[in-house]
């Protein structure tokens, strides 16, 4: 029973975001659509879903071992084994409370809804959920950031459902995880073995990942060196240098999933086009703006929210703000070298497509204007600036990485303070650059307010 309470401890607030932010979704898309039962299993929800889904898949021994409470897990009298599973079962049970979420919504408001048709769509959530927190589970193992593990896991997800819809592979349904939790297929025959092959394999996966993860030494024996206590060049060099290396990895991941999506599209931009069939745009520019410009400024808007995690309140909960609250330097000091090494970060990550795409266009015999991709890149760097802000601000609010991360993907989904026109055809009427800025310095500002007066043990 312990097991079971320690494994519910390490992932309630999130599991307690994640119903907040499905239900609030549903609730809110019934709003504008036609029925309930269309708004609880329509794309808004199910994108999230999916989102919070892998975001449950955190949590193993290995990112134990990363915030140094390994050697107490595995003084106890149980093998890694029985952990994993313990882990492994509560999380299956808190996506089975999240995809029964919708179906619960729906029968409760909407009586006129099919009951066998709902229930085929519980089942279809519930079954792609647990496939999904699998991966994320198996991916956990191997990565020592939690935030890390779900980008990582997040980013294979979208390029195997996208691997599916461009090839061949698109015939055999089984294998379109969002095909299976789309509203479209509430009368399918079939569904029922479908899914329980797709059991069968989060099954597998999670075999899988049980006999592999932590074969390691449970402590490190090489002892790194102790850095500079002076650095040469200051303490901004000093504190800027800290921040970076707090977020490289999310930063160097992030950059790396957006120049290969750039890639895709623009080397295999005739199939892309071909698949659009009628309405593929009669020019190359028409098509990246059509298809690029719009699942890319998606992914860059999940991108920005991992950059602004951390800082003086995740020092606080490792127990390490101690160290630093110790340095002759403010809280202020503190924030504003990690406000300002998020947003160049930001800003690179928005600058990177306005590189990539114009170059491998030229390389594949097709032109698009540096003019066009730099409006694009501003436009991208202006809004990310304020979701960067909005969840700067969470950051110092919410002391779990994880937990704020769901509440800012929660916060994005049900207000898009910047998603709005965020590059979708080109620079929008309407859209002010100078107004996003703003709104980014008032939200660092507010943070930077809340770290002077915040409470670090």
């Amino acid at each position: 029973m312990r097991l079971w309470h320690k494994a519910w401890c390490e992932t309630r607030t999130r599991f307690a975001l994640a119903v907040v932010g499905v239900v609030a979704a549903a609730l809110l898309g019934a709003l504008g659509e036609t029925g309930l039962h269309q708004a609880a299993f329509g794309e808004s929800t199910s994108t999230l879903y999916v989102l919070l889904v892998v975001l449950l898949g955190s949590g193993t021994l290995r990112q134990e071992r990363a915030l140094g409470t390994i050697g107490f897990t595995l003084s106890l009298p149980v093998t890694r084994a029985r952990l994993f599973w313990t882990r492994a079962a509560v999380g299956a049970a808190q996506v089975a409370v999240l995809a029964a979420l919708p179906a619960l919504l729906v029968v409760v408001g909407d009586r006129a809804a099919p009951a066998g048709a709902v229930g085929s769509l519980a089942a279809g959530w519930l079954a792609c959920g647990l496939v999904l927190f699998a991966a994320a589970l198996a991916v956990a193992t191997r990565v020592n950031q939690e935030l890390v593990a779900w980008l990582v896991t997040y980013s294979l997800f979208f390029a195997y459902e996208g691997l599916v819809n461009v090839t061949a592979l698109r015939r055999v349904p089984e294998l379109d995880l969002y095909r299976l939790m789309s509203v479209s297929r509430m009368s399918d025959a079939a569904l029922w073995p479908r899914l329980a092959v797709v059991l069968l394999v989060a099954l597998a996966i999670l075999r899988l990942a049980q006999r592999s993860p932590e074969r390691e030494r449970e402590a490190e024996a090489a002892v790194r060196r102790a850095p500079s206590l002076a650095p040469p060049r200051g303490v901004a060099f000093a504190l800027v240098h800290k921040a970076w290396r707090e977020s490289r990895a999310r930063f160097l991941v992030a950059a790396a999933v957006l120049v290969g999506l750039s890639l895709v599209f623009v080397v295999f931009h005739r199939h892309f086009r071909g698949l659009l069939g009628d309405t593929a745009p009669p020019d190359y520019a028409g098509y990246l703006d059509l298809r690029f410009y719009t699942v890319g400024r998606s992914i860059f808007a999940l991108l920005v929210p991992l950059l602004a995690l951390g800082g003086l309140h995740r020092e606080n909960a490792l127990g390490t703000a101690g160290f630093s609250l110790a340095l002759p330097i403010t809280r202020d000091a503190h924030t504003a070298a990690r406000a300002a090494v998020g947003l160049a970060q930001v800003a690179l990550l928005a600058w990177l497509p306005a590189l990539v795409v114009p170059l491998a266009s030229a390389a594949v015999g097709e032109r698009f204007a540096w003019s066009d991709a730099a409006s694009f890149a501003v436009l991208w760097t202006a809004a990310g600036g304020a979701i960067f802000g909005v969840t700067f601000v969470i950051s110092t609010l919410v002391r779990s990485e994880v937990a704020g991360f769901a509440a800012a993907l929660i916060v994005m989904r049900l207000a898009p303070v910047a998603l709005a026109r965020l590059g979708v055809g080109g620079p929008a009427a309407g859209f002010d650059p100078v107004a996003k800025v703003a709104f980014t310095a008032a939200a660092i500002a507010i943070a930077v307010w809340l770290v002077r007066r915040g409470r670090f043990a």
